[in-house]
């Protein structure tokens, strides 16, 4: 097994959960939740459903970017027009990228100093802000590599 889906329609058909199909669906929220949690617990990749309004490219990138925000690692699509919106919606954005590169500075100079842990922007900076600056960077190298043409 590679990867853990939801098949959010199908699983309100079983419970009785009425979907909205728009925006966050928090009726589905806690289900998502539990899928990412246990794909990557065993160590496998979580895919989410795709967004059924297939012609509402704003719709398709806001769902897709509340499926990367909840950690999903993919996001199916039920139209290629929906690709590029499901693409930039996984991409760290400006500001991820920013916050990234500005917690590596940050580290150096928190290591100059001695510290294994600083403040930035009145957050606490400390291991596991290094690692999630660390996936941010890679998912940055990834993008780029597979923007290269071949």
């Amino acid at each position: 097994m590679m990867a853990l889906y939801i098949g959010p329609t199908d699983l309100s058909t079983e419970v009785g959960y009425r979907r909205t199909y728009r925006g966050q669906e928090l009726e589905v929220g806690w289900v998502r939740s539990r899928v990412v949690f246990a794909a990557h617990l065993a160590g496998l990749l979580a895919i989410d459903s795709p967004t059924p309004h297939y012609k509402d490219l704003d719709e398709t990138y806001l769902q897709a970017r509340w499926s990367y925000q909840l950690g999903f690692d993919a996001k199916t699509c039920v139209s290629p027009r929906q690709l590029d919106a499901v693409n930039r919606a996984f991409s760290p954005t400006d500001e991820e990228i920013k916050w990234a590169e500005d917690v590596f500075a940050g580290r150096d100079e928190a290591e100059s100093a001695g510290l294994s842990v600083w403040v930035k922007d009145g957050m606490m900076i400390d291991d596991a802000m290094i690692a999630r600056a660390t996936n941010i960077m890679q998912a940055v190298k990834k993008n780029k590599a597979r923007a290269k043409p071949a």
